[in-house]
């Protein structure tokens, strides 16, 4: 799953990119599900029109996200592996 930022008349806007390359109108509940579902989130795709500041706050937000979601995930496959043990 990937961001994708487009800004045109001062009009931002964020879609969301599936794996099978479909794009998704942004919501919240829709980006969970797709990392639910991918369980990573990749490098935005990132527009013209931005400033190097906004592109960078952008790109610290997916990578935060990224992390969380790795950790997420990593935590949950020990705590499965912990369960088949017992």
């Amino acid at each position: 799953m990937k961001l994708k930022f487009k800004r045109e008349d001062d009009n931002d806007t964020v879609s969301i990119l599936t794996d099978e390359e479909e794009e998704l109108e942004f919501s919240y509940i829709e980006m969970i599900n797709q990392i639910y579902r991918e369980r990573k989130i990749d490098a935005a795709i990132i527009g013209e029109n931005f400033s190097e500041e906004e592109e960078q706050s952008i790109n610290d937000l997916v990578s935060e996200i990224s992390e969380g979601v790795k950790s997420l995930f990593l935590e949950t496959k020990t705590e499965e592996l912990d369960d088949s043990d017992n």
